[in-house]
């Protein structure tokens, strides 16, 4: 709550009254242009008999009885301009606290950073010397533990060893490495699945829009082919607008598992071409290692999904074919 600068107001006994108005900034925080009514409203007339009387209990008999009178206008005008003032200059400290924040941080922020690599590369040169070190006791270990005619053979073999092979590893880290290794392929294995499962759905709407819709150009050329084969037949069909509807609903009913399956159909055959084109590239035994990792793996499951997805495909051209000599059957009627 604050208090704004007192000022005259005619009240209901026909005398001038000096009140003071106050306001809470949380009731303003919605008033716009048109706010100064709605603020009028929240104010409070604290006067000397009847104090906490809302100003707008007296609107009324101040519009109908002092209707002209210039000075409680002027009251009520410097009093929205003092609220308006107040509110700007609130806003004004809110909005400068948040822009001193945001720009506080931006400042921060590569300081931070700057830290933060540091403390990387200070843990990293801590771990090498730890290593370091540790290996150096290793081999005054082994020194200690060995016959003197032994000892130049063997640092000159040390000393022959790769920097990569002398670090010594705790079975801690050991451990930590290993599982850390763990969590790295699951990890990759739910990416991959992720993305397979993403190019599986853009093949099969790829399909399915192919499938379903047609440019202006090839629907016209649908049509013609249409009309031809009904030109050509000299008995029209009689098939029954039902089983029509019928044939129509079956469809679309089974569109999305006929789209999934040509699209899994389709990623078979390009996994076995892939798999052919790799195989011919391979000479020799060295070859094929090196090249195995490169083999696609069938989606369907090896070779008993290759034969599963032939028999399906097999079974649904023996359903179409048998559906085509029924309809020219029944032309034929």
């Amino acid at each position: 709550m604050f208090s704004i600068a007192p000022g005259f107001i005619a009240h209901h006994d026909g005398r001038i009254r000096r009140v003071r108005v106050q306001l809470d900034i949380s009731d303003v925080r919605g008033a716009a242009e048109e706010g100064v009514r709605r603020a009028l409203r929240q104010l409070t007339c604290v006067s000397d008999t009847d104090p906490g009387t809302p100003i707008s209990s007296t609107l009324p008999g101040v519009k109908t009885m002092y209707r002209g009178s210039a000075v409680a206008m002027e009251a009520f005008d410097d009093a929205a301009k003092t609220i308006q003032r107040a509110w700007r200059h609130y806003r004004g400290k809110e909005i400068q606290k948040m822009l001193d924040s945001l720009t506080t941080r931006e400042e921060e922020e590569p300081k931070i950073a700057s830290i933060l690599r540091s403390n990387d590369v200070l843990i990293d040169r801590l771990e090498s010397l730890r290593r370091s070190r540790a290996y150096e006791t290793t081999i005054y270990e082994q020194i200690v533990n060995m016959p003197s005619a032994n000892v130049n053979s063997y640092l000159e073999r040390e000393s022959r060893r790769p920097d990569s092979e002398k670090e010594v590893i705790t079975p801690r880290e050991r451990l930590l490495r290993t599982e850390l290794e763990h969590r790295k392929n699951e990890a990759a294995k739910k990416i991959q699945k992720v993305m397979r499962l993403n190019v599986r759905r853009v093949q099969e709407a790829r399909t399915k829009e192919r499938w379903t819709e047609f440019e202006g150009p090839k629907r016209v050329e649908l049509l013609g082919k249409v009309a031809e084969r009904l030109g050509g037949k000299y008995v029209l069909r009689r098939t029954d607008l039902e089983t029509v509807r019928f044939k129509i609903a079956s469809k679309d009913l089974n569109l999305d598992s006929d789209v999934s399956e040509f699209a899994r159909r389709k990623r078979l055959i390009e996994a076995l071409k892939t798999n052919m084109d790799t195989l011919k590239e391979i000479k020799s035994i060295s070859m094929l290692i090196e090249r195995g990792e490169s083999l696609s793996k069938t989606p369907l499951g090896g070779h008993r999904g290759v034969a599963r997805g032939q028999q399906l495909f097999e079974q649904k051209m023996e359903q179409l074919e048998i559906e085509n000599l029924k309809d020219e059957f029944k032309d034929l009627r």
